[in-house]
């Protein structure tokens, strides 16, 4: 009897321990901690393609200012071609013709600016003192015979405005040379108005190509 309760004893004993021990090392495993989420890869955007610069053209001038001027005739020393770009609107360049005293005689006049350098050119405004006839102004790269383009054309109609000034658009070109000329278009008399071209100033309005600016 006494040996039965020994191997009780014993064996309870034994569950104790057991239980010391599984409860232990349940108490450790609640004490590890609990790993940190790892963070999901977040995708690399594409990338975007940089525009191209856009060219921005510089603020339209006056590139006839001061340039050299030809004319095929002068009315005195006083009205020379130079005048017509001299940026002083007191001054003038006179064509003057003798069809008043000659009907046979031609009305052609012309006056050529020199830009020295290709220009990107849109415009013109001519200060008139006076103008009996048609006239056009035509553009050329390189000034030799053939080369011109005409841009404006008054085709028989006096265009001259309120105080003699007349400006006119066109499409962007690139030129080096401008031309006016006058001529006596097939519905004027040859003794129509004055029989000569005085002009104050012709502007030509553009602008250097090689010096845009870039965005």
């Amino acid at each position: 009897m006494k040996r039965a309760n020994v191997r009780f004893k014993l064996f309870y004993v034994l569950v104790l321990v057991l239980c010391v021990l599984v409860g232990c090392g349940g108490s450790k495993d609640s004490e590890k901690k609990t790993p940190e989420p790892t963070a999901m890869p977040t995708d690399t955007p594409a990338p975007t393609d940089t525009p191209e610069p856009t060219a921005t053209p510089l603020p339209l001038v006056n590139v006839a200012k001061g340039k050299p001027v030809t004319a095929d005739h002068e009315e005195t020393n006083d009205f020379t071609a130079d005048k017509a770009a001299d940026g002083d609107e007191a001054t003038r360049w006179s064509g003057f013709s003798l069809a008043l005293e000659n009907p046979m005689e031609n009305y052609d006049r012309w006056l050529i600016v020199d830009l020295e350098k290709e220009y990107i050119i849109n415009s013109f405004e001519i200060w008139f003192e006076f103008l009996a006839v048609s006239y056009k102004i035509e553009v050329s790269l390189t000034g030799e015979e053939n080369s011109w383009t005409t841009v404006f054309d008054s085709d028989g109609v006096n265009p001259v405005g309120p105080n003699l000034i007349f400006e006119e658009g066109f499409e962007p070109v690139k030129a080096r040379y401008v031309k006016f000329s006058t001529y006596r278009h097939e519905d004027q008399s040859p003794h129509s108005g004055y029989p000569f071209c005085s002009i104050y100033e012709l502007i030509v309005m553009g602008y250097d190509e090689s010096e845009l600016n870039t965005i």
